[in-house]
């Protein structure tokens, strides 16, 4: 089967969510029509995934599966980017973004996270030094917002079965002459 995006995408938001003490409705997909939530949150956008290695082909034949009896399978190992945005409005002390964002890279450890993540089919690989973006906002008062991208392998899987030819038709046709058709088969 397919990647599931809707168990990944739920998976991210409750690994953000369970890790941080942001409130219920403030991990939130990035580049959505919807308002932005009250600070601090995090928005989550991922980087189209990255394929690893060649893909394997994979043949199996079951013949009690008359007319589907050949299974193709492709599978894939993919590297997939999340870029974790951190939105806070307290600069320094508790509660900055760097902060809120720390605990999710660092709470992605915790065994209860890995399961949650792995059952969606993500595996986590590493993430990137988090960086401090904190700026002015309206020339009057700094945000704080601070960033990271977060790796994760996840294998990619699709089928599909056809069977085999059970009837030929031939119609022969030699120098302009069409010869009757000939019908063979099952085989």
């Amino acid at each position: 089967m397919a990647v599931a995006w809707t168990d990944v995408q739920n998976a991210l938001v409750a690994w953000v969510e369970n890790t941080t003490s942001l409130a219920e409705g403030s991990v939130v997909w990035g580049f959505q029509k919807e308002p932005q939530p009250v600070r601090p949150y995090i928005s989550l956008r991922i980087i189209p995934p990255r394929r690893l290695g060649q893909d394997a082909l994979i043949i199996t034949t079951d013949l009690t599966q008359t007319g589907q009896e050949i299974q193709q399978t492709v599978i894939g190992q993919r590297e997939l980017t999340i870029v974790v945005d951190s939105f806070s409005n307290a600069v320094i002390g508790a509660g900055t973004a760097l902060e809120y964002l720390q605990d999710a890279l660092t709470g992605v450890y915790l065994p209860s996270q890995s399961s949650l993540l792995f059952a969606a089919g993500l595996s986590y690989i590493t993430y990137e030094q988090p960086v401090d973006l904190t700026a002015l906002e309206a020339g009057t008062s700094y945000v704080s917002r601070a960033q990271s991208r977060v790796k994760f392998a996840l294998t990619d899987i699709v089928e599909e079965s056809t069977g085999y030819i059970s009837t030929i038709q031939v119609t022969p046709t030699i120098d302009g002459t069409v010869l009757p058709t000939v019908t063979e088969g099952p085989f």
